[in-house]
């Protein structure tokens, strides 16, 4: 049942930063102030994760988990690649979760900025989520990979889309967000 929760999790995600996303668009400093928040927000913990366990701190992870091998590989975490299944010591295994969000804040706020109407971004959503259906099974994919679990963002983020699109048409008064 924990794929259900990471499911879940996905899909509260895609709509609460697609929400966030909309709701900023037409604002000054739209990149920075996204980027900046979600910086503050999840970087600082995630980077003392990457120092404790790369500095084999015994007292935290109970065993030596990293090889030299996998400290050649320190770098590719700081740029999120767990979910693509690079080597990764035991203590930061789940942290494939987290890769795939900050993988989705880096390409989909530049699509929401810049794409102005909503069909083009349900489009891509909805390709989005076919992908990860025709991927599921893909035998050179492991199960952690990004193509397998965007449907949870992007139903999150199709779900955001047209609850704006209802709102915009007037067909239901919603505050927004």
């Amino acid at each position: 049942m924990g794929w259900a929760g990471v499911n879940l999790f996905f899909v509260l995600s895609g709509f609460l930063i697609t929400s966030i996303l909309i709701d900023a668009r037409d604002k000054p400093h739209y990149f920075r102030n996204f980027y900046g928040r979600r910086a503050l927000r999840i970087w600082p913990l995630y980077v003392l994760l990457l120092v404790v366990v790369y500095l084999n701190a015994d007292w935290f992870v109970g065993l030596r988990c990293c090889k030299q091998s996998d400290r050649s590989l320190a770098g590719l975490h700081l740029l999120c690649a767990e979910s693509f299944h690079i080597t990764m010591p035991p203590a930061i295994g789940q942290t494939w979760s987290l890769a795939i969000e900050e993988q989705y804040y880096f390409l989909w706020a530049p699509l929401v900025r810049f794409l102005r109407y909503p069909w083009m971004l349900a489009a891509l959503l909805l390709a989005a989520f076919a992908s990860s259906a025709l991927f599921d099974h893909h035998p050179w994919l492991t199960p952690t990979h990004t193509l397998i679990h965007l449907d949870g963002i992007a139903m999150g983020s199709l779900l955001t889309l047209g609850i704006y699109t209802l709102r915009s048409a007037g067909v239901f008064a919603l505050d927004w967000p």
